[in-house]
């Protein structure tokens, strides 16, 4: 049995290579299925890694184990920094085609260059071992965090999907996906930030390749339908971290099994529970935009992670913001590093050989040995003056993939180098970054690049007398709607006239803040409104228009009068009275709209409808249309009798990627 542990105190050390199942340390056994933890095969694997890093890297303990490999803290004995050592076991790297497949994806994941994914510094072979060495977080992963938390509070949990998203939606940018992403994989570092590990690494293992046993790629519980076939997309990224957000805010991912054959059926067939039933608090559009990211079928998500961040109403986070902080109380445990005994930092033992004292050999005179130095210098110099290569001149300086923009307290690391005339980099030439404006992007010399302040700077790297720039823009940052007023508040228009209403939006503290902003009337049939705020006088009567931006709504009181006749002014001869007209017939239109759309009836708009009720005349071909950003337009005509009341329900489909 596994060694019993303190439930709020243990974390997990890695996962199970059979099932997934967390593991903690002392544990000799799988709680999930039973399985020996590889305790022994660990030992061969961590003896063969000392002697490969012997003399460059003291393994210091072990931070994490998966199906994968081991994961070690280390010391970098040249640079004096701690580091990571992922190791992949021997089982994994059978065959010169999945050694190559590893060295690829290690140097895409060296690729990325981004404030919430962690950095690879370096990748080594050895007879008996393959390993890279990345960037060590200190920090707790989220998987620790969620054992001993539970739910986490609302802001918290916007952070770490904002962070995580776009981190995501970079990686895609550049063709990467991760198709292993779960809590074990985002670790939340010292300044409270989510950083994703483990990028592009879990496409390793072979060309069917798992992180369990099997024929996929990926962990049972958070892998979409299409991955359980081995067909993992962008898509696939976007149903994982909304397994992760919907087990942050629930406080449990939303399939829960036994087995992986259990785990299995619930992905490919079964709805989850919606996560409101577990977080009653969750706001509307955050528990919306979850559960279509938790769609069977890849289509019916989000066209991408940007889309699904959007539709969350997700903003960037400050580095003083109250989430922030509880973030850093979270990560303040840091690993679990469970320690192991010390390797030696130098491949050369002390010499413990005495020396026997002896008699004195004859001595060559001292002229001798004078003489043959200075030959031995002489014969060394002119060597090295004939066969020293010619310095190369730099050329050019080329700056590599520099963002246009970056957010305010958004890290990121530049890379420049010098050329030759040739296009051949100049080895050993330094570069050199300075800033135009440190107050909007700072950078320091070596190219780490800080946004500060709302604004531009260009950024130069310079080596020697030639350089190059690039300008990076720092958007403001997005206020947070507090109030939103319309103005007029109150007005009054006759049948047929128009009026344009105008909508402020706010914050807390008072300062404009930018969103769009969606129109609706309470009584289509009286007054009309159309997207951008213009309001139609239709019938008599009093209406409620009101406008919605960033969650708060302001509204303006409409009311619609008739127009009333002027009396003649001249002398006429009396005219008979006509008969007064037949009442023209009228009906009943009922919509039922899923999700939201803007509705127009023979070209009039009615406004953002999830359900309405007008009345139209009867015996008429009426133009009805229903569009919505990102969803297909529905466009259809009907004709109604006298009298009928016609109810349509209408389903708008997104539109394909």
């Amino acid at each position: 049995m596994s060694a019993p542990r303190d439930v709020g105190v243990s974390a997990s050390v890695g996962a199970c290579p059979s099932c997934g199942a967390d593991l903690f340390s002392g544990d000799r056994f799988c709680g999930g299925c039973g399985t020996p933890v590889p305790q022994e095969t660990e030992t061969g694997l961590l003896l063969d890694l000392q002697q490969a890093t012997l003399g460059e890297h003291e393994i210091l303990g072990v931070l994490g184990r998966g199906g994968m490999g081991l994961v070690y803290l280390a010391h970098d004995v040249s640079l004096n920094r701690k580091v990571a050592v992922k190791v992949l076991p021997p089982s994994l790297l059978q065959g010169d085609a999945a050694v190559e497949r590893f060295r690829r994806e290690a140097r895409i994941a060296a690729s990325l260059r981004h404030r919430h994914i962690t950095s690879v510094f370096g990748l080594k072979e050895t007879t008996k071992v393959v390993f890279f060495v990345m960037e060590y977080v200190d920090g707790r992963t989220l998987s620790a965090i969620l054992h001993d938390e539970g739910q986490l509070p609302i802001n918290v949990v916007q952070a770490v999907l904002f962070d995580t998203g776009g981190a995501l939606s970079y990686a895609h940018r550049r063709e990467v996906v991760h198709r292993d992403l779960k809590p074990a994989n985002v670790i939340i570092d010292a300044e409270g930030m989510a950083m994703i590990t483990d990028f592009g690494v879990a496409k390793v293992s072979t060309s069917q390749g798992l992180t369990t046993a099997g024929s996929t790629v990926g962990s049972p519980k958070y892998m979409s339908p299409e991955q359980w076939s081995g067909k993992a997309t962008s898509l696939s990224d976007q149903y994982a971290l909304g397994c992760v957000a919907y087990e942050l805010l629930a406080g449990r991912a939303p399939f829960e099994g036994e087995t992986i054959e259990e785990l299995m059926k619930q992905q490919l067939f079964d709805v989850p529970p919606a996560v409101t039933e577990f977080r009653p608090d969750t706001p509307p559009a955050l528990a919306d935009a979850v559960m279509r990211m938790l769609q069977k079928d890849p289509s019916q998500r989000w066209a991408s992670i940007d889309a699904a961040l959007d539709a969350m109403q997700l903003h960037p986070i400050g580095e003083t913001d109250p989430a922030r902080a509880k973030l850093v109380q979270y990560a303040k445990r840091g690993h679990d590093v469970r320690a192991i005994p010390k390797t030696p930092k130098s491949p050369i033992p002390i010499s413990k050989i005495t020396l026997k004292r002896q008699k004195p050999a004859r001595q060559i005179p001292r002229w001798v040995w004078s003489a043959a130095a200075a030959l031995v210098v002489l014969i060394v110099a002119v060597t090295f003056l004939a066969l020293r290569p010619k310095p190369a001149g730099i050329s050019t300086v080329v700056i590599d993939d520099a963002p246009a923009t970056l957010g305010a307290g958004t890290r990121v690391s530049l890379v420049a180098h010098a050329q030759d005339g040739a296009g051949h980099s100049v080895a050993g030439a330094k570069v050199v970054w300075t800033s135009s404006d440190p107050s909007i992007v700072s950078v320091s010399g070596d190219g780490s690049a800080s946004g500060v302040a709302a604004g531009t700077a260009t950024l130069t790297a310079a080596s020697g007398d030639k350089s190059s720039t690039v300008t990076i823009s720092v958007p403001p940052p997005l206020s947070m709607v507090a109030n939103v007023t319309v103005t007029p508040h109150t007005a009054k228009i006759t049948t047929g006239q128009t009026l344009t209403l105008s909508a402020t939006a706010t914050d807390g503290g008072g300062r404009p803040a930018v969103g769009r902003v969606d129109w609706s009337t309470s009584a289509p049939d009286i007054a009309q409104v159309s997207a951008n705020g213009v309001v139609n006088g239709v019938g008599p009567g009093t209406a409620t228009v009101t406008a919605v931006t960033g969650g708060h709504s302001g509204s303006a009181l409409v009311t619609v009068v008739r127009v009333s006749r002027q009396p003649e002014t001249h002398a006429a001869v009396p005219k008979p009275k006509a008969a007064p007209a037949a009442p023209t017939s009228r009906a009943v239109l009922q919509m039922l709209v899923s999700p939201w759309a803007y509705v127009s009836i023979d070209g009039l708009p009615r406004g953002q409808r999830t359900r309405g009720v007008d009345t139209l005349p009867a015996g008429v071909a009426h133009h009805v249309r229903f569009e919505r950003t990102g969803f297909a337009t529905v466009d259809s005509t009907l004709t109604l009798r006298a009298g009928e009341q016609r109810l349509i329900r209408i389903q708008l489909t997104p539109r394909s990627p």
